[in-house]
């Protein structure tokens, strides 16, 4: 196995769990424009690094692999972030 079929393999396994991770608490939809544009930043940031570049190559699949990991990573954190503060505040309204 070389280094591309590894990059694309951990990249679906990443995408799987963000996607798993935001489906599961449903985020407002503030987030999906937000998170398209920090993963756009990011992921031309490691597409830029070299050991990232060397590792993708050429490979359109890898790098469109790598892009979809950075979106559905940040999909699943900022949602993770959304649904905390909208537990927090609904813990206030319960408690008053």
């Amino acid at each position: 196995m070389d280094i591309t079929s590894l990059v694309i393999i951990l990249s679906t396994l990443v995408i799987l769990a963000g996607v798993m991770l935001t489906v599961g608490n449903e985020p407002p939809l503030w987030t999906w424009p937000v998170a398209g544009l920090v993963a756009l930043l990011l992921s031309g940031m490691l597409l830029r690094l070299p050991l990232l570049a060397s590792a993708v190559g050429n490979n359109a699949i890898a790098a469109w692999c790598v892009r979809l990991a950075a979106v559905s990573t940040t999909s699943a954190v900022l949602s993770l972030l959304s649904n905390r503060g909208s537990q927090a505040k609904r813990s206030d309204s319960a408690s008053e």
